[in-house]
């Protein structure tokens, strides 16, 4: 990019001399030298948003051709760690895009040293052995819910396998969040762990959580980051603006942070994006942006990757030994995970109803003790009766009924809400019975639907913004 003639074309002539390789940010600014006045430089002119310009470039073409996991050069004990569907060597190599030429490479994890530097062995496209080499590992962290929640499995677990299997290489910092209210996670709950990460000091930050709105994206930059300034004024949810504040704070320390941009359309905005939060979109199968894909202004969103994957099984020897979500060759989640995730759902449900039941025992209990009470009373009327003198007979037992009438109507009334009580039980146990034997297919036919979303995209190129800075001055 010619900064010179943009600068020109723009009529501010008396900026300083700048070079392309001092520019950076996400959307970079410089001072006039003669008023002080700050200025909007090209958006794309610094270098990380050349190396994402690149790095879209290199995603749509990845999806564009059709992939080739042939290895005419590798040798035997190479093509068989690049072609093996094991989770172990699966997660033990990545191929990488070199996003300063566009060279393709495949890089296979050989160990680590003792001081946590990963050991690798470089080989090209073709599998052609290049160099060993010696990586940093770069620290990303992941703010995601971790815990079996309904019938699917857990979002931060896919969102991690993406990130992984693209660079299995990084330090992973998973920060686990659960909501406050059981439903949903809010702002309200991620804050704490944004807090955390500033303390943590992780290079990236990849976040798959955020809140949309209706907003006409087709107008400039300028104009959208006036309305969202006016928007954190007085906000729907005040601790969003909390949640902005932390996000700037984490800016501060030189902290990447990447949020998906949302799945709401072109005519929605996730509203924490923009001078301090880069945007990460998403593609479909034909690399174009995906329909669900929002916040679509360069300003809010600078990357993009694919979006939208379609599962399926890893079948060996006629065995499934998982699935595979992300597209790239291998199993990402093997079938022992699915397996505990279906037990700890099944334990879940397991627990619930022996509360069930055990809450059911108790009011049981206290039925039984209230037909005691009315059988105890009865049998004093029976006895007070049964001494009555015949004179007067039918009216002196009214009188004692009538004593007692009121603890018996009590009593019974006691009764028939515990049994209304226990039926609504019995409702809950039958439909617990249900959820246990749907919860294993829930969970499998889960990972036989589509998979897609900005969630997704985001820890993609998180991680591969990562490994660029793990191979910077190797090749």
């Amino acid at each position: 990019m010619n900064i010179g003639a943009k600068i020109i074309q723009q009529g501010l002539r008396n900026l300083p001399k700048i070079k392309l390789s001092k520019i950076h940010g996400i959307n970079p600014v410089t001072i006039d030298k003669t008023t002080g006045e700050t200025i909007n430089l090209p958006r794309f002119c610094s270098v990380e948003m050349q190396t994402a310009v690149k790095m879209n470039q290199n995603a749509v073409h990845g999806i564009k051709k059709a992939p080739k996991f042939d290895y005419p050069k590798a040798t035997p004990q190479d093509l068989k760690r690049l072609t093996s569907n094991s989770i172990k060597d699966s997660y033990s190599r990545v191929e990488w895009t070199n996003p300063k030429n566009g060279k393709v490479y495949n890089i296979l994890k050989e160990g680590e040293d003792e001081n946590g530097n990963i050991l690798v062995r470089i080989l090209s496209s073709k599998g052609a052995f290049i160099k060993n080499a010696k990586l940093k590992p770069t620290t990303i962290a992941i703010a995601d819910t971790f815990e079996n929640q309904g019938s699917n499995i857990p979002h931060g677990l896919l969102v991690k396998a993406y990130a992984m299997r693209n660079n299995p290489f990084a330090k992973y910092k998973l920060y686990k969040l659960q909501s406050t209210d059981g439903i949903q996670i809010s702002y309200k709950d991620l804050i704490p762990s944004l807090h955390k990460i500033a303390q943590d000091k992780p290079q990236y930050v990849s976040l798959s959580i955020g809140n949309e709105k209706y907003a006409n994206t087709r107008t400039n930059y300028e104009k959208i980051k006036s309305a969202l300034k006016d928007y954190f004024k007085n906000p729907e949810d005040l601790s969003e603006r909390d949640f902005k504040t932390a996000l700037e704070d984490l800016h501060k320390q030189n902290i990447r942070v990447l949020q998906g941009s949302g799945n709401m359309g072109e005519t929605s905005i996730n509203v924490t994006l923009g001078d301090t939060v880069e945007g990460v979109g998403a593609l479909n199968k034909e690399g174009k942006v995906a329909q669900f894909s929002a916040s679509r202004n360069s300003g809010l969103t600078q990357h993009y990757e694919l979006g939208e994957f379609f599962p399926h099984k890893v079948i060996e020897n006629g065995k499934v030994i998982g699935y595979n979500i992300t597209g790239k060759p291998g199993c990402d989640i093997d079938i022992k995970t699915i397996d505990n995730i279906i037990k700890q759902k099944q334990a879940a449900i397991k627990l619930k109803d022996k509360q069930l039941k055990a809450k059911k025992d108790l009011i049981q209990a206290d039925i039984n003790s209230y037909k005691e009470q009315i059988n105890t009373i009865e049998n004093k009327i029976s006895d007070e009766i049964s001494k009555l003198p015949f004179e007067n007979w039918l009216e002196n037992v009214s009188k004692i009924r009538e004593k007692y009438n009121k603890n018996l109507s009590q009593l019974r009334n006691k009764i028939f809400k515990l049994k209304t009580n226990i039926s609504s039980l019995d409702l809950k146990l039958i439909d617990n019975s249900n959820k246990s034997i749907q919860t294993t297919n829930n969970i499998l036919m889960s990972l036989d639907k589509p998979i897609y979303g900005t969630s997704y995209s985001t820890p993609i190129r998180s991680a591969k913004l990562a490994l660029n800075d793990m191979m910077e001055g190797i090749l």
